[in-house]
């Protein structure tokens, strides 16, 4: 009871700090679908306006929001945690979600075939503040190195975004494994960095290469990590 007591202690300051901060808000808010932005041929990134349009927070690169909406086959709403995939801009929120298929004896994933068929541009759903301890030390001046497979580089992303614009000087190496390029997300806002960036350098890994890639513009290496 005592441990559970802290736990429940420190859940109570984490949503009152929430309500605390300037744009933050407790529990769910209402945000609407205001853009879709197909990234692969898996993932979209969903822009997440709130209804009322008044500002948002800012948060951490490597946050997390929880998204909730309604599933028909369940007839239930249902929850689900994304990594904010871009840096704040007090508008909108960005999450970029990997649809899970149907595979042998697993099913697709309920929420993620919600958001990608069955939510347009204009829809609505539930939204929490952002919350969540993976985040980046910004402060640090040591090389930073970010690595991530698949849909894994989401809050990747929002942390290379976040060091090229407020620690210039700070060496970054980007490491990131895709099966192959149908499936790498954000290829193309990654090699603009990079290529704006001389302080940041990539090791991109592609387990199948087809025809069309190109060695230094796609990918790096090829097999795993």
């Amino acid at each position: 009871q005592q441990l559970a007591d802290i736990f429940v202690q420190f859940e109570s300051d984490l949503y009152r700090q929430a309500k605390a901060t300037p744009g933050g808000w407790k529990g769910w808010r209402k945000f609407f679908v205001s853009a879709k932005v197909p990234e692969s041929d898996e993932i979209i990134s969903f822009h997440l306006t709130p209804e009322d349009r008044d500002a948002l927070p800012a948060y951490q690169p490597g946050q997390f929001v929880s998204v909730r909406c309604f599933v028909p086959e369940l007839g239930s709403y249902q929850p689900r945690q994304y990594s904010l995939s871009d840096v704040p801009n007090g508008k909108y929120f960005q999450i970029s979600v990997k649809r899970e298929f149907a595979q042998d004896d697993r099913p697709a994933g309920r929420v993620s075939n919600v958001l990608h068929e069955s939510l347009p541009v204009g829809a609505d759903l539930d939204v929490s503040f952002p919350f969540g301890d993976f985040v980046l030390d910004v402060n640090a001046t040591t090389p930073a190195v970010l690595m991530s497979g698949g849909v894994g580089l989401t809050p990747m992303m929002a942390m290379l975004k976040t060091l090229v614009e407020q620690a210039k000087e700070r060496k970054v190496v980007f490491v990131h494994a895709a099966r192959n390029s149908r499936v790498h997300a954000m290829k193309p806002t990654l090699s603009k960095i990079v290529a704006e960036n001389p302080q940041v350098s990539r090791a991109v890994f592609y387990e199948q290469v087809t025809d069309g890639d190109k060695k230094g513009e796609d990918y790096d290496f090829v097999g795993r990590v």
